[in-house]
């Protein structure tokens, strides 16, 4: 864990917690896909002190048979904004996250660790943080549709930047959860600058009220999409 720089009133800190996974292991994004489990925080911070939602890297697919799952292999860090009210004391107590994760191979094994630390000096290097925000992937700031059939799920991107884009190159990971099935091919076409990506509902779809995903792909690096049905999807 690494505290960017030290927390003071009315202010935004950020803390990276960074997994160092053992070769041939993998742990889960936060839709880990058909089986798996998501990383989870839970804090205990001092008064005043609020953790906001994390910030994850883009996540690569893992096949078993049928079995399709999100999640990361080797290292992956985890961004968390702390917010620290105008109104609270200087003398900022000791803080504590706790870590749970799945690590899977061929088993999988449930891992905990408790994580204290001082809000008021930073700690760990800044590369650290350059690193984990290189992978984190940025906000999409072009038009994004999403239409849903009880079969089909077709995303349209129109953004200047899929003009020299190759469809086959394109990964998308769904990061709305039981929207779409994981293990039925999809496919990406492009027409000019729009991007459309069609994928099979999954067997018990839940409604959402928009669709999440990153894009990844060699000409845009990761991009967090976020596409609102023109209905409320079934």
């Amino acid at each position: 864990i690494s505290l960017e720089s030290p927390a003071k009133p009315g202010s935004t800190v950020w803390i990276a917690i960074r997994q160092v996974i053992a070769p041939g292991w993998h742990t889960y994004w936060r839709n880990p896909g058909d089986a798996g489990l998501a990383t989870s925080l839970s804090w205990a911070l001092p008064r005043g002190v609020t953790a906001g939602r994390p910030l994850w890297p883009a996540p690569k697919v893992f096949v078993n048979g049928p079995v399709v799952d999100f999640g990361y292999e080797g290292e992956a860090t985890l961004l968390v904004p702390l917010t620290v009210a105008l109104a609270a004391q200087n003398q900022v107590m000791p803080a504590q996250v706790k870590v749970f994760l799945l690590e899977c191979e061929q088993m999988c094994i449930p891992e905990q660790a408790t994580l204290t630390f001082d809000l008021r000096r930073s700690f760990g290097t800044r590369d650290i943080f350059s690193r984990a925000r290189l992978a984190i992937p940025r906000a999409y700031g072009g038009i994004a549709r999403v239409a849903v059939t009880a079969t089909t799920l077709t995303l349209s991107l129109t953004d200047p930047i899929f003009a020299n884009a190759h469809p086959d190159t394109v990964r998308i990971f769904p990061a709305t959860m039981n929207a779409v099935s994981y293990n039925t091919p999809s496919s990406a076409t492009l027409d000019g600058n729009t991007l459309t990506w069609k994928a099979s509902r999954a067997n018990h779809p839940k409604p959402f009220d928009k669709f999440e995903l990153v894009l990844d792909s060699p000409g845009t690096g990761p991009l967090a999409v976020a596409a609102v049905p023109a209905v409320a999807a079934p």
